[in-house]
């Protein structure tokens, strides 16, 4: 059983890193691809817990693991289901990939932590746009484009809502990472692989059993 069960994670890991080495070069973001987003994403949640000196702040390596796996993985949903500009109906509709996404990686085995981040991180934009009169500004074009699409800004009930919702402030953080992991030359060191992150996602993986 134990055999069994690494051989499964192995795969799991594996599956995943493969699918962004052979899919992440397909373009959502203006400028950048999908692999040097959630390349930038995941060093970004990285940084967040290796860099903060917040008491709060300090989580066991498991749930760090997690949340860096749920910001590397957040914009999964999109590769899924082929949401890239090569296709001709691109943001003509809502593809809805961060349910997408989310049910992706439940099904393979991962928990909430890792999984709720994914499915809020849409929903956290319209709730930052209510919250942060600043916020839309800060957006890229592309996801000020999709805001209407995904269901505008959040009225004051929602965003009272959603602030019910059982981890929504990983949603909030993971978004944060979203919108700054978008340059295309970062000022920030950013791994050249996604294999720098094997570690974390066998550990991810590992304590969601």
């Amino acid at each position: 059983m134990i055999l069994k069960n690494k051989k499964l994670q192995m795969t799991v890991v594996d599956d995943l890193i493969n699918l962004y080495n052979t899919k992440g070069k397909e373009y959502h973001e203006d400028n950048i691809n999908q692999l040097e987003h959630a390349l930038q994403c995941g060093i970004l949640a990285e940084n967040h817990y290796k860099k903060s000196d917040d008491e709060e702040e300090k989580k066991s390596d498991e749930f760090i693991a997690k949340v860096i796996c749920a910001s590397l993985f957040h914009d999964i949903g999109q590769l899924v289901v082929d949401e890239n500009r090569e296709n001709e109906n691109f943001l003509q509709m809502d593809r809805e990939h961060e349910k997408v996404g989310e049910e992706y990686l439940k099904g393979l085995g991962f928990d909430e932590i890792v999984s709720t981040p994914v499915l809020l991180h849409v929903n956290a934009k319209r709730f930052l746009c209510a919250v942060d009169s600043d916020y839309y500004d800060t957006l890229s074009n592309v996801s000020k484009g999709t805001l209407e699409l995904q269901g505008g800004i959040y009225t004051e009930e929602q965003v009272e809502e959603f602030k019910k919702i059982p981890h929504y402030d990983l949603g909030v953080l993971i978004r944060t990472f979203d919108d700054i992991g978008k340059e295309v030359e970062p000022e920030f060191e950013v791994p050249e692989s996604i294999d720098y992150f094997r570690h974390y996602i066998t550990l991810a993986y590992e304590s969601s059993q």
